[in-house]
């Protein structure tokens, strides 16, 4: 299993079990993270990365994709704890400008309030 998630204050909350991500886990991430979420009416989500040291192009592309989806539902997507590596690829990529992040989860979890 590459992602767990838990459920806490009606925030889907996922953490990973690898530091890195990269094209040979696209797949299962993608899978992991679009079975959690099924059906799920304006969901409130957040992917902490605080155990992720490297992420490649392809893992962001499926955040990417799952922002979209995440927003098509209703719902709300951010991002935490990313390594300095991974947030200088976000910013990079020029996903730091269209995705949501915080430097811990309960900073993420309290922009809900």
């Amino acid at each position: 299993m590459l992602v767990k998630h838990e459920t806490r204050n009606r925030v889907i909350i996922f953490t990973f079990t690898r530091e890195r991500l990269g094209y040979t886990e696209e797949v299962e991430l993608r899978q992991e993270l679009w079975q959690a979420t099924e059906g799920a009416q304006a969901p409130k989500v957040l992917i902490d990365l605080e155990d992720v040291a490297y992420v490649t192009s392809g893992p962001l592309g499926i955040f990417l994709a799952f922002h979209d989806r995440v927003e098509r539902a209703g719902g709300d997507l951010r991002f935490c704890s990313l390594s300095p590596y991974v947030e200088e690829t976000f910013r990079a990529s020029r996903l730091r400008r269209m995705l949501a992040t915080f430097p811990t989860r309960q900073a993420a979890l309290a922009s809900w309030q």
